[in-house]
């Protein structure tokens, strides 16, 4: 995600993240909680992960992409997963 579209999210904002505890880092889908602001820096962003006491995870602009946009092969990460998702 590019520092502008991170810095524009908010709450309500529907994601997709790659959460390092999912196997082959594949995306999970999440809500933005929490918006977290502070002038010349990234806004921190809370995200609720998708599914039964799942927590809230802060992860980096990189780990995260917006839910229209995947998995349509926008993202390398979504591409490469299934292939080397455990089965």
């Amino acid at each position: 995600m590019t520092p502008f579209d991170w810095n524009g999210l908010r709450r309500g904002d529907a994601v997709f993240v790659h959460a390092s505890t999912v196997a082959a880092e594949m995306a999970v889908a999440g809500t933005v909680r929490i918006v977290e602001t502070e002038a010349g820096r990234a806004n921190e962003v809370g995200i609720r992960l998708e599914g039964k006491d799942r927590p809230v995870v802060w992860p980096s602009a990189s780990a995260v992409h917006e839910q229209h946009r995947a998995p349509s092969g926008a993202c390398w990460r979504c591409d490469r997963a299934p292939a080397t998702a455990p089965g």
